[in-house]
């Protein structure tokens, strides 16, 4: 992590993870990530922020394809390089109410990209 400024933050990890399947299910599947992320955090003010986050997963997974053991050792990601990224808005309108808004977008394995937007508003009590 690595703070430029009081509002401005920058953030760069890397994990590895090994995972086996030991059930009597299945066929021992196992899978290796290698996940790079980078995060950005800026404070514009005291009443808005932006966030934006970028990950690269590599996976190399060896089991048995499409099965539920597959999904789930994958956590809804698919084998080889996986994208992932997300870019949020957030504004406090009044004292008690947020207004979010985001973009997320992922590339997983061969599959399209996929985009999505929300919108939230937010009171607080």
């Amino acid at each position: 992590t690595y703070r430029v400024s009081k509002n401005f933050r920058m953030q760069l990890s890397y994990e590895f993870v090994d995972k086996e399947n030991k059930l009597p299910v299945g066929a021992g599947e196992t899978a290796r990530f290698h996940d790079f992320s980078f995060e950005i955090k800026y404070n514009r003010t005291a009443k808005s922020r932006f966030l934006l986050n970028l990950s690269f997963i590599d996976i190399a997974y060896v089991g048995e394809r499409n099965t539920p053991i597959e999904f789930a050792i994958l956590e809804s990601l698919q084998n080889g390089k996986n994208y992932l990224w997300n870019l949020t808005f957030e504004r406090r309108l009044a004292q008690n109410i947020d207004l979010v808004i985001s973009y997320d977008g992922r590339k997983r394995g061969l599959a399209n990209t996929i985009h999505t937007g929300r919108a939230q508003v937010r009171a607080t009590f």
